[in-house]
């Protein structure tokens, strides 16, 4: 499937679950470390991405930035603010490594909260007004050797009844959802996946030609924090990958 498709698809997706997003997650495939794509990097993340021998890791690096950048102009756009070039749009990290966006040439406006997330050969990311949570996740047979680290019982019971797919592609989704959790609070204190807990969910069906899992999910987090009793997470499968994906919108715990 193509990554025109997969916008496509998931643009459609977003319209069915969440109403709170305006601006879709930017999926692409990893791309190669060449000039031209270079050339939509800050100085900063210049520095970073020429610290890193590994070609994937660069891959990867490079990648999230573009998808990052991406979806802070389609969020810039969607504000009616002025365009800005995607060299002075800074994808900065947090001490605690959570990313955040820095508008070298609009320092008097706030930047959108941002979520990255690569997994093989694809990278992800959103930007939104208020904190948010993404996770891309390769759809592979490691999933069911760790499943007791994320995974209950009556959770797998659950997420197998709302999304009537095998094991395998039901512990992808529910991977995905307690990272991108996990992400969207991390930018304090991280709650950890046995706090995570799956309450109930539904399907949606999508009018495409070939069937897709679509699927809104509630959460609840427990623990000495104050977290939300109320986590709703948007999850699909496209392609070989899983997808989930969380915000907030002000004044209220909506995804």
């Amino acid at each position: 499937m193509s990554a025109d498709i997969v916008q496509y698809e998931i643009c459609d997706f977003i319209g069915e679950v969440s109403t709170s997003v305006s601006n879709p997650p930017v999926i692409l495939k990893l791309k190669e470390d060449t000039s031209r794509n270079r050339k939509a990097l800050h100085e900063n993340e210049l520095t970073r991405l020429n610290s890193y021998r590994l070609t994937k890791r660069r891959r990867e690096y490079l990648t999230g930035r573009l998808c990052a950048k991406k979806a802070v102009l389609s969020y810039l756009h969607g504000c009616r603010l002025p365009a800005v070039s995607a060299d002075r749009i800074e994808i900065a990290n947090l001490e605690n490594g959570h990313p955040m966006a820095i508008l070298h040439s609009m320092p008097d406006v706030a930047a959108p909260h941002i979520s990255i997330s690569h997994s093989k050969e694809m990278a992800t990311a959103m930007a939104s007004p208020c904190p948010c949570g993404i996770d891309l996740q390769k759809i592979e047979k490691k999933l069911l050797k760790v499943k007791k680290r994320f995974c209950s019982e009556p959770e797998l019971r659950l997420l197998s009844e709302i999304a009537r797919e095998d094991e395998l592609n039901t512990l992808a989704l529910l991977w995905c959802a307690k990272e991108a959790i996990q992400k969207r609070f991390g930018r304090d204190t991280m709650p950890v996946f046995s706090e995570i807990r799956l309450q109930k969910g539904d399907r949606k069906e999508m009018n495409t030609e070939k069937s897709c899992c679509c699927l809104r999910l509630d959460f609840s987090i427990s623990g000495q924090h104050n977290w939300p009793a109320h986590v709703p997470v948007a999850a699909t499968i496209f392609t070989g990958y899983a997808l989930a994906f969380t915000t907030t919108t002000k004044g209220t715990n909506n995804a």
